[in-house]
């Protein structure tokens, strides 16, 4: 598979080579380092809790 981003056709003829790379983005959100956490409800069984 290949993916051309280019407003110009590219041509693949026989014996031509073709290399893989992906270039992804991984995003580090920022962190905020607190002394405490606010209460919040879980319901009955939890955290995690399917109600089964």
């Amino acid at each position: 598979m290949l993916f051309n981003h280019s407003e110009v056709d590219f041509a693949v003829k026989p014996g031509d080579r073709a290399a893989r790379m992906i270039i992804h983005v991984i995003p580090t959100p920022d962190v905020a380092e607190v002394e405490d956490l606010d209460a919040i409800v879980r319901g009955e069984g939890g955290f995690g809790f399917a109600g089964v």
